[in-house]
């Protein structure tokens, strides 16, 4: 006979009190951010998770993460420390959390207590009985709370979509309109037709992930309603950076590639990356092209560096 089994298996696990849990100090998100703090803690209640980390894990947005350590400050359950480094400059905060019994004792006064106690410190007149709340008055106050909560809601929905937008590029909020996908398919077999791509994924057979990367973030930029592209840390007009890119060929999205795997540094936004360098591909391919001929040829005129410009010039005006 089989037996059950009737325990479950042991893995790293987070130790949370039950006074923590039952305690109204902290609502449920704010909870939810301690406890993950919690799982990368020491004995002494020390760690330094990254905001990026507890982002990914909590499904927070950066913004939302930073109010709710501002919140657990305020609440003295943690305190955080700036950290900077000689080599990297400033690096991830150090928290330490307070999870004593004393602290999630405390209780915060709901609203009707803290009625009553704000009530009994006033002091009577002539001996009258303080007049209760009516009904109006509660239905007016629980109002005036959702309005609060429906604001910070508001808030909080412009403030995730300003992180989202920061790219300077709206959400794909295209992806589920039938309309925009046939627009969008169009696009694509333009942008394909453009750049000849099948014959640039026989010619970069192990670029093929990556050319239909390009693809996206041009395909990305051309669906966007925004007025605005971020360009190499400058905003520039949406329709000028979408008519350059919808204009790319086969050349200069192979000079994309050759220069993507030039890269020797870390890319801290390689969505960022990318599209600057598709932005400025029809150029640099191009100036890529005039500086091999110069130094193939024997025949430029000039040869001090301060003539370069004319030497360019002299070959443009050659090569057409």
């Amino acid at each position: 006979m089989n037996k059950i089994r009737t325990s479950t298996d042991q893995r790293n696990y987070t130790m949370i009190y039950h006074d923590f849990l039952e305690s109204n100090l902290l609502n449920g998100q704010e909870k939810l951010v301690f406890i993950l703090l919690k799982k990368f803690s020491d004995l002494e209640g020390k760690c330094f998770p990254s905001i990026s980390k507890l982002t990914e894990l909590s499904s927070f947005s950066k913004n939302k993460i930073l109010r709710i350590l501002k919140a657990l400050e305020e609440k003295k359950v943690l305190s955080i420390e700036h950290r900077r480094t000689k080599e990297k400059g400033d690096t991830s905060n150090m928290y330490t959390l307070y999870d004593r019994a004393e602290i999630w004792q405390k209780k915060e006064l709901s609203h009707a207590t803290a009625t009553d106690a704000q009530k009994s410190t006033q002091p009577k007149a002539d001996n009258k009985p303080i007049k209760e709340e009516s009904q109006d008055e509660k239905l007016q106050c629980a109002d005036s709370k959702d309005i609060k909560i429906e604001n910070e809601d508001i808030e909080e929905k412009r403030a995730e979509q300003e992180e989202k937008d920061q790219n300077g590029i709206e959400s794909h909020k295209w992806r589920s309109n039938s309309d925009s996908k046939e627009v969008l398919a169009a696009y694509e077999t333009l942008i394909k037709k453009n750049i000849e791509y099948e014959n640039l994924c026989n010619a970069h057979q192990h670029d093929k992930a990556f050319i239909d990367e390009l693809i996206s973030n041009i395909l990305d930029v051309v669906m966007s309603h925004s007025k605005t592209i971020k360009i190499q840390n400058e905003y520039k007009n949406a329709e000028l950076v979408k008519s350059v890119l919808l204009k790319l060929n086969y050349y200069q999205i192979e000079y994309v590639i050759q220069k993507y795997h030039q890269i020797t540094t870390k890319i801290t936004n390689k969505r960022q990356y990318i599209l600057t360098m598709l932005y400025n591909a029809h150029l640099e391919a191009e100036s890529s092209v005039i500086n091999e001929v110069a130094n193939d040829l024997s025949v430029l005129p000039n040869k001090d560096i301060r003539d370069r410009k004319k030497d360019i010039e002299y070959l443009e005006n050659y090569l057409l």
